[in-house]
């Protein structure tokens, strides 16, 4: 199980006041598990990739599975880690807005250090992110994340064209992963010696600010920018290895 925080919100209809909770999850598209009619899926989903017709119906179908697993559970509001497909997460978000849900999302920028047929550019990356945010920010109850995986795989050219799209969009969030073991602490050292600590990379690139979400932000250490961090956004606590 993932972490949550529940909110409570008060609906009032006439004389009669309703206190619902809602559950606000961090969670992840990629990781949504893929059962019963959705199994046709599991093996060739990258096969897939090569038809665009094929593929958006597959990104749609899963979409609707996975959000329709958050309602039954009860959840309403979500932030949800994407994938690298500009396609999927135009599905996300048009699912997400038939069902009248709060979701926080973005597609994956990744242009290092994965396999090849999950990399972007920094400028492919910048991109399809501006055109997603022009498209669903802000429209209705969604909402856009600039979401680079984490410092290891992104190239400096990438994080420094994700800093200028949260320049560019001021009120969107960004969202990624921080700290989560030590091992890929000691990477990040390596990756990026001009740096002062994992979390100087993010604040090296701009990428710290008043809507910025880090999950696991486990292995900490002594680090001199984490209480930077916590006035500019927010330590999302996520153990669970993804």
């Amino acid at each position: 199980m993932l972490n949550f925080a529940r909110l409570r919100v008060p609906f009032i209809l006439g004389s009669l006041i309703l206190v619902l909770t809602i559950i606000l999850k961090y969670t992840s598209l990629s990781q949504a598990q893929v059962s019963n009619n959705v199994a046709a899926y599991r093996g060739s989903i990258f096969h897939l990739l090569d038809d665009p017709a094929k593929s958006k119906n597959a990104y749609q179908y899963i979409a609707e599975f996975f959000l329709d697993r958050l309602l039954e559970s009860g959840t309403t509001t979500a932030l949800v880690f994407g994938t690298v497909h500009k396609t999927s997460i135009d599905a996300l978000f048009e699912v997400a807005s038939t069902r009248n849900l709060r979701l926080i999302a973005g597609k994956v920028m990744m242009d290092r250090n994965a396999p090849d047929y999950l990399l972007d550019t920094p400028q492919t990356s910048y991109q399809d992110s501006k055109e997603l945010i022009d498209r669903w920010h802000k429209k209705g109850r969604l909402l856009y994340a600039v979401t680079p995986r984490f410092a290891p795989t992104s190239t400096p050219e990438q994080l420094k064209m994700a800093g200028k799209l949260l320049e560019e969009y001021p009120d969107v969030y960004m969202h990624n992963h921080l700290s989560e073991n030590q091992g890929e602490v000691e990477w990040v050292k390596t990756l990026f010696p001009q740096s002062d600590s994992y979390l100087g990379v993010y604040n090296d690139f701009k990428l710290s600010r008043e809507r910025s979400i880090y999950a696991h932000s486990i292995h900490l250490g002594d680090d001199r920018t984490v209480e930077y961090t916590y006035i500019m956004g927010k330590l999302w606590n996520k153990p669970k290895a993804s």
